[in-house]
């Protein structure tokens, strides 16, 4: 086996019980060894401090510090406002909005602001779908910065299909337009 790539994925936490398609994706890896990196674990604050400068540089200096000292080759943030908390990387940068960070809280100016920094310190901003995408360029990310990245389950982990088996397909979530959902 030769080298393998590292990458970083950073979030605010790695609930298993949460958020479980974030752990999909850092399951899935086929060319990199991933690693998680939880912003819990390096401020003591509520979530609710982020935006404060002083903790922020902070946080960064500390991110950079475990990039270095276990060479990572990627870095990942999930979610928008962990991408800015997070800032510019030394390493190819890679970022995912997955939901009310594009929609709710980009309504918001201070969030305007972040993403607009964060669009200029990311190779790629991962979207969901065509509708995610038209948001993040709606808000100013260069349109050849993003890539769609869908976000599936395993389904074998969840059943196991026999031969008579009439395939059924849930689809949780709400009836608006965003969700993909032709109704």
């Amino acid at each position: 086996m030769g080298f393998m790539k590292k990458v970083l994925h950073f979030n605010y936490s790695f609930d298993i019980t949460t958020e479980t398609f974030i752990r999909n994706i850092i399951n899935h890896h086929i060319d990199f060894i991933p690693k998680t990196l939880a912003l819990k674990k390096l401020c003591p604050f509520p979530s609710k401090f982020y935006y404060i400068d002083f903790i922020t540089k902070i946080i960064r200096k500390k991110i950079d510090i475990f990039i270095k000292n276990n060479k990572f080759n990627i870095f990942h943030a999930h979610f928008g406002p962990w991408a800015y908390i997070a800032g510019k990387k030394i390493i190819p940068s890679v970022m995912t909005f997955y939901g009310n960070d594009i929609s709710a809280l980009a309504q918001r100016s201070v969030f305007k602001s972040y993403y607009s920094k964060v669009f200029k310190w990311y190779d790629v901003v991962l979207a969901e779908g065509p509708y995610m995408k038209q948001r993040i360029i709606n808000l100013g990310c260069p349109q050849e910065k993003i890539k769609i990245q869908p976000i599936g389950i395993d389904i074998p982990e969840f059943f196991e299909k026999k031969a008579n088996d009439i395939p059924v397909i849930l689809f949780a979530a709400r009836f608006v337009e965003k969700k993909g959902l032709i109704y």
